[in-house]
């Protein structure tokens, strides 16, 4: 055995003959091997072959009878250079499609997330259907506005109230609840295309998946209110600033209608409006320098403000918003209570978009630009963008914990988070990393999100009761002739529409004029209490949740009066969770 490891290995000791005769070859023989050099004997030393092949070498039988020996052409292997992310193609068909099939993945989610929502309509809801019906019916028939309800409604009448009782008079409160998941729908889309225009399809994607399963997208989506339109508005104005940042300065002035008639369909839009001005500067920096960015956010606060002049609308713009938003009673929240709201709804949410923000200005390309054409921005350009879209984001929370109320904060929120939503989809692509390596990290983040949205949601709809018990203890008592006072605004007035009218309803809040004994005219809230009083009233309804002084003043007139009795209480559960009660009285 050691004799045959030597001439294996090359050695001077010669390997033994195979038998004569036998045919024995050892074809896997390396080269160089003393093998068939030191072989005695013609037939035995003669293999059966011309020519084999061992590992990196060939080994062939020359004319001549000797062996020669030739390396094989082995071409050395080279990893190639692999880009950080594979959106950086150029775009294709491919990506195209690949890109909106998943949209309209995120876009049946957030559908199904809103659809699966139930409940009668919350008093907001209620008033809006009522003011939209009222105006439907002075449109086409020209019967007189009635409803008392429109000096409550914080938006321009005109507007959203009119497209929901389009969609009122068609299929009931779900209908107009449908035509708001058709607005939130539409914003998740452009906010897409927004995003995809600032980064790319992989942060879009990312930034509609997580914006679509916010608390405030899921029940906007089936919330009868104007606010999914504001959004959308506003959604649109943004796409079009984005847009048109390298066209002509004048181009902005197109994203001015849109901005306009966000201000006219949710007042609280115009807190948002200053972002947009600033997102025109910003945007259009790197590509007309200072000047050219400051005259284009000129342009467009000048032409916005214009439109508002030039409709007739600016006046009641400011008026409404006053009365219903900037004018509002202080609550009695203590500002950090408000804060801790916000976190809930929104907290999650708003860290992902500052590390999105946070790690876009530590780098600013990995890739995530559609192409080559957009020029490097500077890091002070990159904290600029990231402080308006993250700061818009604050702006309504800080606003409500200065008046020390939560109260539609909820709806109202979205119109800052959709700011904040690219920087949150750069956030989860930056923590996805390149060429999806952990993807695992990316979809904990967005079940967390969408766990969220999903319990917030549901408990949302579940913080006003179902009007049901409480209607049906009023319907009996109810005729086309009497007048009600509530502090149940659009409840009644929208659900007995078939047995009373709008005009019978006497809002509490808002009062009525009503002329006392000695002949002076008394008004609003004063007016009410004095009606209540005289027993004016053939019904009242009032709610233990509603403002202390109002509650505490009708309930004085009521008892002082004499000329009432309480027919019903009907117990619910508060948003706060405390228990609550409604309180009905009838004349006796």
């Amino acid at each position: 055995m050691d004799r045959d490891l030597d001439s294996w290995r090359g050695l001077s000791a010669p390997a033994p003959a195979p038998a004569p005769g036998s045919g024995h070859v050892t074809p896997n023989a390396p080269t160089g091997y003393s093998w068939f050099e030191q072989s005695s004997g013609a037939a035995a030393a003669e293999p059966e072959f011309d020519e084999f092949t061992v590992p990196l070498r060939t080994v062939r039988r020359t004319e001549s009878g000797e062996l020669s020996y030739s390396e094989p052409d082995v071409k050395a292997y080279a990893i190639p250079e692999v880009p950080e992310a594979g959106w950086s193609a150029a775009p294709s068909a491919r990506r195209f499609w690949i890109s909106r099939a998943l949209v309209f993945v995120v876009l049946l989610i957030q559908a199904a997330l809103s659809l699966r929502l139930r409940n009668t309509a919350q008093t907001d809801e209620a008033s809006v259907l009522v003011i939209g019906r009222d105006q439907l019916n002075h449109l086409l028939h020209g019967t007189p506005l009635t409803s008392d309800l429109v000096h409550q409604f914080s938006g321009a009448p005109w507007l959203y109230p009119m497209l929901a009782g389009v969609g009122e008079s068609l299929y009931g409160v779900a209908g107009a609840r449908l035509l708001s998941l058709a607005f939130a729908l539409a914003g998740t889309a452009v906010l897409y295309s927004l995003t995809r225009r600032l980064f790319n399809e992989r942060v879009a994607i990312c930034a509609a998946g997580s914006h679509a399963v916010l608390q405030s997208t899921v029940v906007l989506g089936f919330y009868a209110s104007a606010d999914a339109l504001a959004i959308l508005l506003i959604a649109i104005a943004a796409w079009i600033i984005v847009r048109t940042n390298r066209s002509p300065v004048a181009a902005v002035l197109l994203a001015t209608p849109a901005a306009t008639l966000a201000v006219g369909t949710e007042y609280a839009a115009l807190l948002v409006l200053p972002s947009l001005f600033l997102l025109a500067v910003v945007t259009a920096r790197p590509h007309h320098g200072i000047s050219g960015a400051l005259l284009r956010g000129l342009l467009l606060a000048v032409g916005t403000i214009g439109l508002l002049i030039l409709l007739g609308d600016l006046t009641h713009t400011m008026t409404g918003l006053s009365a219903s938003t900037l004018a509002r009673h202080p609550g009695t929240e203590a500002g950090t209570a408000v804060l801790a709201a916000a976190v809930r709804w929104g907290g999650l949410f708003f860290v992902i978009a500052g590390a999105g923000g946070a790690a876009y200005i530590w780098r600013e390309r990995m890739y995530e630009l559609p192409d080559g054409e957009h020029p490097l921005s500077s890091r002070p350009q990159r904290v600029l963008l990231v402080l308006l879209l993250c700061g818009t984001a604050l702006l309504v929370p800080a606003y409500q914990a200065h008046l020390h109320s939560s109260a539609a904060m909820y709806r109202h929120i979205g119109l800052g988070l959709l700011f904040a939503a690219p920087l949150a989809g750069l956030g989860i692509t930056r923590l996805v990393g390149a060429h999806f390596r952990q993807p695992q990290l990316g979809i904990l983040v967005w079940v967390l999100m969408l766990a969220l949205g999903l319990s917030q949601s549901t408990q949302r709809f579940q913080t006003w009761p179902n009007a049901s018990p409480l209607l049906g203890a009023i319907y009996p008592h109810v005729d086309s002739k009497s007048h009600y006072l509530t502090e149940l605004d659009g409840i009644p007035a929208y659900y007995l529409r078939g047995v009373t009218s709008v005009g019978q309803w006497t809002s509490a809040q808002v009062g009525i004029d009503f002329q006392d004994s000695k002949g002076v005219w008394r008004h609003g809230a004063e007016g009410s209490q004095l009606a209540a009083q005289s027993g004016w009233f053939k019904l009242i309804v009032l709610d233990s949740s509603a403002p202390r002084a109002e509650e505490n003043a009708l309930a004085s007139a009521i008892n002082s009066g004499g000329h009432y009795r309480l027919i019903a209480q009907i117990p619910y559960r508060g948003s706060s969770g405390l228990q609550q009660t409604y309180r009905v009285y009838l004349a006796s």
